[in-house]
């Protein structure tokens, strides 16, 4: 698995997708992952981490299954 793939949904096994948001604010951006099947979602804003979709990427993937 490269380090931009994303894994299924562990509610669902649903696709998931990542987005940018906020990117023409200097205040609130950031990356969201949702599925497309349940809405089950994890966002990380650029006050926390870096401003790039591969920390969530790899923050998803190695989520525990039952607390997102």
């Amino acid at each position: 698995m490269s380090d931009d793939t994303l894994k299924p949904c562990p509610h669902c096994g649903g696709e998931v997708a990542i987005t940018e948001y906020g990117e023409d604010s200097e205040d609130y951006t950031g990356w969201m992952i949702i599925c497309s099947t349940c809405d089950t979602m994890m966002s990380q804003d650029s006050e926390m981490f870096t401003k790039n979709e591969y920390d969530l990427i790899a923050k998803w993937n190695k989520r525990d299954g039952g607390s997102n």
